[in-house]
């Protein structure tokens, strides 16, 4: 009788102890800001220009954005953007001008980027140039509250966009 309560009681705390860890995975979910990303190309003074997109998805929650970087796996080091090497718009997928025209605007990296928000991060030829030496390349945007969003960019895909 005891050998039986022993074992039902091995069953109730491994019960116990992974409903505390998949209640814990779930809180961890929820505080994620949820987005749509996607690397494309535009097109500026006849130039392809590298394109990162984010648009936010999450209706309770703006996106702040704090930085722009990517690991460099071979050295094991972080390498920041510099803030004039990249140029921010922003796309309101919920407002349109007197023509019917999504609103495009210059985007601070302040701002926050509301639900309906799109960002596009245009890159320049030295972020490219960089990127293309690294083996795996990921691009990481860091939103204010330290959660990174990351972007792989594979060669195959570059070679797609046209870049390079």
């Amino acid at each position: 009788m005891e050998c039986a309560n022993l074992i039902v009681n091995i069953f109730v705390a491994i019960g116990t102890v992974g409903a505390v860890v998949y209640s814990l995975y779930l809180s961890n979910e929820n505080n994620k800001i949820k987005v749509n990303k996607m690397i494309s190309t535009t097109t500026e003074n006849n130039k392809k220009i590298l394109t990162i997109n984010i648009y936010n998805i999450d209706i309770s929650r703006p996106l702040l954005i704090k930085e722009l970087g990517f690991a460099n796996k071979i050295k094991n080091k972080w390498i920041n953007v510099k803030r004039d090497s990249y140029k921010c718009l922003k796309r309101s997928y919920l407002e349109r001008n007197s023509k019917g025209r999504f609103i495009i605007s210059d985007l601070v990296l302040t701002d926050p980027i509301m639900y309906g928000e799109e960002i596009a991060i245009l890159l320049d030829k030295n972020i490219e140039k960089e990127l293309l030496k690294q083996r795996h390349p990921k691009i990481a945007v860091i939103l204010i509250t330290e959660q990174k969003i990351w972007i792989r960019v594979t060669k195959k895909r570059l070679k797609e966009l046209g870049v390079i």
